[in-house]
């Protein structure tokens, strides 16, 4: 037989993929979105970092690439920029950008770079939440100034401002008359835990960052904002429906239909950041948004307590403007932030942002036989396994409607809509943005149960609260994360900490392994996986490993977690089965201590067995 030549490169090639998969921690799926446009996999990375610090000095995000390495300007602006007709045209359309510059540089000193720079251009915002500039400049003037701006030190990245959508499902079916309320009960509220409690958000201020809100009588709206921008600031309705609808869910009172579909936490107070209209939400515009929602009123914000976000786009990456707006709200203002998971599944690595940031508890969804909905997007996110967090109800979610909305049109010329008397009609929507309400609703109970509870001490309360849904086994928590909310469960499990509520932690994933990293059975296998540590307080961790696991090595990359401040941090754990295993099952714990207590563990199975048949393979034929 002739020897094939191709052979030694196609062992070498080989080699080299298996060897990268160890290293990155996942393999590669097939999905429909992720499919549409190349995924550059240099970033593809379960990372071990920093967040406080890696954040702002090494963006990680599509086209998010350090300083110094390629172009100073995104993927979005460097694609654009290539389709320009190769001769200026100071008529050309602006495009709205995001200049990130360095954490030292000043707002003054910002707008000194960009009047030096440009001619053409319109300030939008000087932020405080991130060192960045939103405006509008002329393509060609960001083209033929590349090479200065590559020059100048002060600025860091050169983003352009990306369109969010909003992810609801509409029914298609076509009704003869308006639906009757009598067959359509309230099933969310009691499968979450949230009926007859003694607390309904009274006192605490969410904020619907969305495409606006109606000013629906069941609606307890306390400050309104629009920042769409080239839109009258007044203009605070709602001509989508989905911020209305997003809205009822987190706490309207149900006035409108007899309390019938009154939302999870009637009590809260309502703040309308208008943020996008028809054409979606931009990333720029969000960011204002954020950032007066989360500001105290006394610094001319809005004082929200928790930020509700059913809108997201692009690719599960942990930093991104928007989510780091989202991190400096969260450390300087003590917010608690809310988002949609997203419409994309089902399928691993569907997720999307901002609900892939570090400091978001993302949401799926589940219909009212307590499945995960079809549509709910699974993690993880490219740098870690915790997404979604959790799961709430997301499929027929009967909430305020926003009357003469596009929504509202399109529902009403189907039948799909409750008819009430007076202005105060309700509608059913599906999606991932029914569920994050869900939960936002959730969480202001929550804190008025525990008004200084940090956002990481919220977030341990809703997993520890949660239960699996009952079709899944517990290694698919890249579909569910900790399982359905439960109000009850999370208040109970709050009550049984000490005074000091807040010094509480969590490792997630706490079983392992997890589907599709599943792969540990035989001698040889190893894999990676970069678990969540969440503190809700100043404390410094360790992580207890077991010594001595007959066939098996468990090592972290670093068996000490410090936290100056409430937050989130990641540590790498290896599982490898070394070659002289013997078969059965080892169950090993891990433990999480602080000063000689044990505050969380991480429970590990492994089902260890010989190879059955032996694969040959065959290089000569």
């Amino acid at each position: 037989m002739r020897k094939s030549r191709n052979a030694p490169l196609l062992f070498f090639i080989m080699i080299i993929s298996i060897q990268l998969i160890s290293v990155l921690g996942f393999g590669v799926f097939e999905n429909k979105d992720l499919t549409k446009n190349p995924i550059n996999i240099s970033n593809m990375e379960f990372l071990s970092f920093n967040p406080s610090k890696d954040i702002f000095s090494n963006d990680i995000g599509t086209g998010s690439i350090p300083k110094n390495k390629e172009s100073v300007f995104d993927d979005s602006i460097s694609n654009l920029l290539k389709t320009l007709p190769k001769f200026s045209n100071n008529n050309q359309k602006r495009i709205k950008i995001i200049l990130l510059f360095e954490e030292s540089t000043s707002k003054a000193k910002r707008l000194e770079i960009v009047s030096s720079l440009f001619e053409n251009y319109n300030i939008i915002n000087n932020y405080d939440l991130i060192p960045g500039t939103y405006m509008e400049v002329n393509p060609y003037e960001l083209l033929s100034k590349e090479s200065i701006l590559e020059e100048i030190n002060d600025i860091k990245r050169i983003y352009k401002s990306k369109i969010l959508e909003s992810p609801f499902i509409l029914e298609d079916s076509l009704q003869l008359n308006a639906l009757d309320n009598n067959l359509y009960l309230n099933w969310w509220v009691e499968a979450v835990g949230a009926e007859n409690l003694t607390y309904d958000g009274s006192g605490v201020r969410v904020a619907v960052v969305d495409t606006g809100i109606y000013n629906h009588p069941g609606l307890n709206i306390v400050a309104n904002q629009n920042f769409v921008f080239n839109e009258s600031d007044t203009n605070y309705n709602d001509d989508v429906g989905h911020g209305t609808h997003v809205a009822g869910i987190v706490g309207g009172d149900g006035s409108g239909s007899q309390g019938l579909y009154k939302g999870i936490a009637p009590g809260v107070s309502i703040i309308n950041a208008r943020a996008g209209n028809n054409s979606g939400l931009l990333e720029g515009d969000i960011i204002s948004a954020i950032q007066w929602s989360s500001k105290p009123v006394n610094l001319g914000g809005a004082g929200a307590n928790i930020i509700s976000m059913s809108f997201g786009g692009g690719y599960p990456y942990i930093s991104d403007v928007i989510t780091q707006a989202i991190s400096n709200a969260t450390k300087t203002y003590n917010v608690i932030f809310v988002a949609s998971a997203g419409n994309s599944g089902p399928g691993f690595f569907t997720g999307s942002t901002p609900a892939s940031g570090i400091d978001v508890i993302s949401v799926g969804a589940i219909d009212k036989e307590d499945n995960l909905a079809s549509f709910s997007s699974w993690g993880p996110t490219f740098q870690y396994l915790g997404y979604p967090d959790v799961v709430a109800p997301g499929v027929n979610i009967i909430s305020a409607e926003a009357k003469d909305s596009t929504i509202s049109k399109e529902e009403r010329y189907i039948g799909n809509y409750f008819d009430f008397s007076g202005d105060a009609d309700y509608i059913p929507l599906s999606g991932t943005s029914m569920a994050a309400p869900v939960v936002s609703g959730a969480l202001a109970i929550l804190k008025e149960a525990y008004p200084y509870l940090t956002p990481e001490t919220a977030r341990i309360a809703l997993l520890e609260g949660a239960r699996k849904i009952p079709s899944q086994t517990e290694d698919d928590t890249l579909k569910s994360g900790a399982g359905i909310i439960n109000v009850s469960a999370s208040l109970i499990y709050l009550n049984s900490l000490s005074a000091d509520y807040n010094d509480t932690a969590k490792l997630f994933p706490d079983i392992l392994p997890v589907k599709p990293y599943d792969l540990l059975h035989f001698p040889g296998d190893h894999q990676k996986f970069n678990l969540t540590v969440i503190s809700g307080k100043s404390k410094i961790y360790d992580l207890e490993v077991p010594n001595n696991i007959q066939g098996v090595s468990i090592k972290f990359n670093n068996l000490t977690i410090g936290f100056s401040d409430s937050g989130v941090e990641f540590r790498e754990l290896e599982i490898k089965i070394k070659d002289d295993a013997i078969p059965g099952t080892r169950n090993i714990q891990i433990n999480l201590t602080a000063e000689a207590q044990i505050y969380d563990v991480i429970d590990i199975t492994l089902d260890i067995r010989l190879p059955e048949h032996r694969i040959l393979m065959e290089s000569f034929h």
